[in-house]
């Protein structure tokens, strides 16, 4: 086809495609940049670094290399959501979470078609200790993006069997805890964990963690943010989560049990108030300081109240009701 078309890129870039999804991946990176070369003086056209950055980022399993033809996209299209958001997940992988959350930021200003920015901002946003604007993120996704393997999909679709990232199993393991399918959850982190550069990744055992906790598997919880906390110590988020399982599984022990656990619990806040958070965990924080004399009262600052429900100070409609 590409002989009888003279070398015309966009069958280059259809037949680097169809290398990809055979296991190919020199022969298809050899099709894209042919396919640079013969566009010559039109930048205007950006398909091939485009086409170059996702085969980095699903084939190679190398979001580093993904960068620069990214880049050179976005040089010519400084609006396209979609190349802002897998530049955010680069920075993302590289644990440089301010720069990904200011693309991530460009990405939603830019009015995506996908829930991609939005699910991927979510454990940035809760790190940064931003609960208001996680919550924001969320109603979003409940709202006009309810379909959370949409990423796997895609992804499947154009690179079939070939797909070499844990990138797809991320954005779905989000999308199924922002809606409440915890079990999902855990299914597509457990997914995205096998490829040995999500494994240090604290967001993936963050996310864990909240969904073991929202099904009442609060030693799995306490295990996941532990392994969290293990790799990013310095984030008061992780160890008010930790402290918020351990809260209630206290509620389901013995006394004696209780009490070492709230010992627990009550350590994890207080090295949570080291890291001098923001106004929003704050609050948390203190409704929590206040709870840990009637363990009982933690049943109402359930896993979702935390992050994704009524912030303390407000009224839900339950509360309002009651």
């Amino acid at each position: 086809m590409v002989e009888l078309s003279g070398n015309n890129p966009y069958a280059l870039l259809a037949r680097s495609l169809t290398f990809d999804r055979l296991g190919m991946p020199e022969a298809a990176l050899e099709d894209i940049g042919i396919a640079r070369r013969v566009t010559g003086d039109f930048e205007e056209w950006t398909a091939p670094e485009f086409t170059a950055g996702l085969h980095f980022l699903f084939i190679e399993n190398d979001p580093n290399a993904a960068l620069q033809p990214l880049e050179r996209r976005l040089e010519v299209q400084p609006d396209d959501w979609l190349t802002l958001t897998f530049i955010g997940v680069v920075y993302h992988l590289n644990r440089d979470y301010d720069t990904a959350h200011n693309f991530y930021q460009r990405a939603i200003a830019n009015n995506p078609t996908s829930s991609y920015p939005y699910v991927l901002n979510t454990p940035v946003s809760i790190r940064r200790g931003e609960l208001q604007q996680t919550q924001e993120y969320v109603d979003i996704v409940i709202n006009d993006h309810t379909d959370p393997v949409d990423a796997i999909r895609i992804t499947t679709s154009g690179y079939g069997d070939s797909v070499n990232s844990g990138l797809p199993h991320i954005i779905a393991s989000y999308g199924h805890a922002v809606l409440g399918r915890h079990e999902a959850a855990l299914e597509e982190a457990n997914q995205a964990l096998r490829y040995t550069n999500m494994q240090a990744l604290p967001d993936l055992h963050m996310l864990k963690g909240f969904s073991h906790c929202n099904l009442s598997e609060f030693d799995e919880a306490i295990g996941s943010y532990s392994r969290a906390v293990a790799l990013e110590n310095n984030i008061a988020v992780l160890y008010l989560l930790r402290a918020e399982s351990r809260f209630r599984q206290a509620v389901t022990l013995g006394p004696l049990r209780r009490g070492a656990m709230l010992g627990d619990a009550t350590a994890d806040l207080v090295e949570a108030r080291a890291l001098s958070p923001g106004p929003e965990v704050t609050a948390v924080l203190d409704a929590y300081q206040q709870a840990i004399t009637n363990p009982e009262q933690t049943l109402n600052l359930s896993c979702n109240n935390i992050l994704f429900t009524e912030l303390p100070g407000s009224t839900s409609p339950d509360a309002a009701a009651s």
